[in-house]
């Protein structure tokens, strides 16, 4: 009896989950995916309980287990004649793609008007059941060479992904339109048809706005008299495809918004003498129902009680201002695609996918404890959100964790994006996964790439490599003192300006910095400028601008501003 070798993945699942703009897509989409994956292969544990099947990415804890922290990609072996495997892995696909009819029974549940779902259920089931591509591939096991059936496998993977086309039978306008034969038969090809059809039937192709989330799909609602129109607007101020629409609820009505992260421990601590003032001023609900409304700006926009507002602020007197700021880390594990090559070549791939496997178990916890909110942990691939307090320590233990689990030989690189509450979610998760693909390109990887964003979108960003975080904490101590302002900094910058942003003249930029220490009025100068001259890992006077965006990373994690 034969063996083969398969490969089954999701494709784009860092845009299907990170295309969002509520806190609620990001946790609804980091549900679905691993949700679907299991499903699929949840459909072998019969054949793997009969030795038929052996799962090797992921390990089969993973599969019998409750959690989801399963990546998005699966190889395993299956036992059996050629055309009963290709019917297992069709079967498979089939049962994950079962798990998006749970999404069409969101999008019906959400939009209470049974007419309107009516009339556009074609492009909902279409939008829906396009979103999410499954693709597979198989090779026999020949003489035991698991090697050349990966190399197959993987090629095969990579060219279905590429190669993937839309349906040529619809048309995706203010509904799902069949493309009509006589016309499509005057046209050169599809996109001759696409070009030119709106001459004919312009309401066919034109002007239906794309959805607010992904920008791929039209807007569920979309008419030709109204391209803006959405049958979701009651309950959702975006506009958005069944997909979005499906993935934003797919988690339930959670009304956790990324304010609750950036209030997490701070809220913990000091909850319940926050609770008490909005009790006693009869406003219980207005805090219940927006954490924003603990913010003393929020309650004088909308012009709330001022008597609350005076509470709340001599309150704050006592036990400090409510935090505005939450971090995300983005982590991936470094040249991960060769490492995993490199292990089924020495027969080595269980080992190191158990260990993943350990790993990413040990993340929910990291995460909790650190008052954070996880998002996604599937072999070395980790997605969390932390409160601006605890998000260095929270990314020190993960990536301390990944090293004693993996070994020396395996390293890892994150970007760390420190944002404003108000900054779109959007737009900060495209600036953590840009930090991290920075953070990767640092000279030998192992590195967190650090930014924050400020209300004013104003930033500063800074490498740090992984080892020399201790340095880090050690520079985050020194900028901490109340005496170390951000204005020496700033008059660092303007004094270096002629050396920025690189420079072969360290001398000079290292005396012009030690002057301008000795300058000021800052109690711990002398250690301070010390630590500077000796602290080359952090501090390269080659590089001024380095040393100035370090400065200012610090210095704004410290403050907690």
């Amino acid at each position: 009896m034969a063996k083969y070798l398969v490969k089954i993945t999701i494709p784009s699942i860092q845009d299907i989950i990170v295309r969002s703009r509520k806190l609620k897509d990001l946790t609804g989409g980091s549900k679905l995916i691993p949700t679907i994956m299991k499903s699929g292969l949840k459909t072998l544990e019969n054949d793997n309980n009969e030795k038929k099947v052996e799962f090797i990415i992921p390990t089969d804890d993973v599969i019998k287990g409750d959690d989801l922290n399963i990546t998005n990609v699966a190889y395993f072996t299956i036992e059996g004649e050629k055309e009963q495997v290709i019917e297992k892995v069709k079967h498979m696909k089939e049962e994950m793609l079962k798990g998006l009819n749970t999404l069409v029974d969101t999008v019906r549940r959400k939009i209470s008007d049974n007419k309107k779902f009516d009339t556009y259920e074609g492009l909902i089931n279409y939008q829906i059941k396009n979103a999410i591509n499954i693709v597979w591939a198989i090779s026999e096991i020949k003489d035991n060479n698991i090697v050349k059936a990966k190399n197959d496998v993987d090629v095969a993977v990579a060219n279905a992904k590429s190669s993937k086309e839309p349906d040529g039978k619809f048309i995706e306008g203010f509904n799902l339109i069949q493309k009509q034969k006589n016309q499509y038969s005057a046209f050169k090809n599809y996109q001759d048809f696409i070009e030119k059809a709106y001459q004919i039937t312009p309401e066919l192709i034109r002007g239906a706005y794309l959805c607010d989330v992904c920008g791929k799909r039209v807007i569920l609602g979309a008419t030709k008299n109204n391209f803006k129109s959405s049958i979701t607007e009651k309950d959702e101020e975006d506009r958005l495809c069944a997909f979005c629409y499906a993935k934003r609820h797919y988690h339930g009505e959670d009304k956790k918004s990324v304010v609750d992260v950036a209030l997490a421990k701070y809220y913990a601590k000091h909850g319940n003498k926050i609770r008490e003032i909005f009790k006693n001023h009869g406003k219980t609900d207005l805090l219940n129902d927006n954490k924003q409304n603990i913010y003393i700006e929020v309650l004088e926009n909308n012009e709330e009680d001022p008597a609350l507002i005076e509470s709340l602020k001599e309150l704050y007197k006592e036990i400090g201002k409510p935090p505005v700021y939450y971090a995300i880390v983005v982590m991936d594990g470094d040249s991960m695609g060769e490492k995993i090559s490199n292990a089924f070549e020495e027969n080595m791939i269980k080992d190191i996918t158990k260990k993943l496997s350990e790993f990413s178990k040990e993340i929910r916890k990291i995460v909790k404890e650190n008052s954070g909110m996880l998002i996604y942990s599937g072999g070395d691939d980790v997605l969390a959100l932390f409160p601006l307090e605890t998000a260095l320590e929270g990314y020190k233990e993960i990536v301390e964790k990944f090293k004693e689990h993996m070994g020396n030989d395996f390293t890892a690189s994150a970007g760390l994006v420190i944002s404003h509450y108000k900054i779109p979610l959007s737009y900060v998760l495209q600036e953590a996964r840009s930090a991290e693909s920075k953070a990767k390109k640092v000279d030998g990887k192992d590195a967190v790439y650090i930014k924050y964003i400020k209300h004013s979108f104003s930033s500063a960003e800074a490498p740090i490599k992984n080892d020399h975080l201790q340095l880090f904490e050690k520079l985050r101590s020194f900028v901490s003192d109340d005496d170390f302002t951000f204005g020496f900094i700033y008059q660092l910058q303007e004094l270096l300006l002629p050396y920025l942003p690189e420079t072969e003249d360290e001398k000079h930029v290292e005396e012009l910095t030690k002057y301008l220490i000795e300058k000021k009025p800052y109690k711990r100068k002398d250690d301070f400028a010390k630590f500077m001259s000796n602290t080359k890992k952090l501090f390269d006077f080659k590089e001024p601008e380095k040393i100035i965006n370090t400065l200012k990373v610090a210095k704004f994690i410290a403050s907690g501003v």
